[in-house]
């Protein structure tokens, strides 16, 4: 039951945020991936988390796209990168 509420604030908050968005993105950066987070109380849906920062998506600078490598990015992917030398 949720899920559908959920799909649908998720669209419905992308679409209002891509507007902002749209400039930073064309001539910038990539927006890799990113995340929105829920909650329920009682029959109410709400949005959680903040949206299209660097601790809930991953941005990439235009110039260092290349397919299938990890390019240079605008987020904390460096410290998990680091991490996972570190065994």
């Amino acid at each position: 039951m949720h899920a559908s509420r959920q799909t649908a604030r998720a669209l419905q908050s992308w679409n209002r945020s891509a507007n902002n968005l749209q400039e930073l993105l064309l001539r910038m950066a990539h927006l890799a991936d990113t995340k929105f987070e829920f909650g329920v109380r009682g029959d109410e849906l709400f949005l959680i988390d903040e949206l299209f920062t660097p601790d809930s998506s991953r941005f990439w600078p235009q110039d260092g796209y290349q397919p299938g490598r990890s390019p240079p990015s605008f987020d904390k992917q460096f410290v998990r990168d680091y991490a996972t030398t570190l065994g």
